[in-house]
């Protein structure tokens, strides 16, 4: 663990942080140089995770992840939770189907939506 003193932060400072999850959908904007953040986000978070997945991250990865071959990587990994939350992600059902096109197109069409 980080203590602010390996930071060279003075006594008594304060940071504020935001968990992943909640920084990846603060950046879901209108602004096309956020979309990148948010897929390089949590491709960090699945790369680094992977080693020590909890429930939490798993949950988040189906979600979140926009890169098509690590979303097939996750639902080959961990199917039963990708077919748990396959019904609430079309990219999720699309990778259970191992259909890469519509996992790509599904991806577009939910940033659209949410731009």
């Amino acid at each position: 663990m980080v203590t602010p003193d390996d930071v060279g932060f003075r006594e008594g400072f304060q940071m504020d942080s935001l968990f992943l999850p909640d920084l990846v959908a603060s950046k879901k904007t209108q602004r096309d140089k956020d979309w990148p953040m948010v897929r390089r986000l949590v491709e960090v978070s699945y790369d680094t995770g992977f080693s020590d997945p909890t429930p939490e991250r798993i949950e988040f990865w189906l979600r979140e992840l926009r890169t098509p071959a690590l979303l097939l990587d996750c639902t080959r990994w961990f199917p039963d939770d990708a077919h748990r939350l396959s019904g609430e992600r079309t990219a999720g059902e699309a990778a259970l189907s191992r259909d890469v096109e519509a996992i790509r197109r599904d991806l577009a069409a939910a940033e659209a939506r949410a731009r």
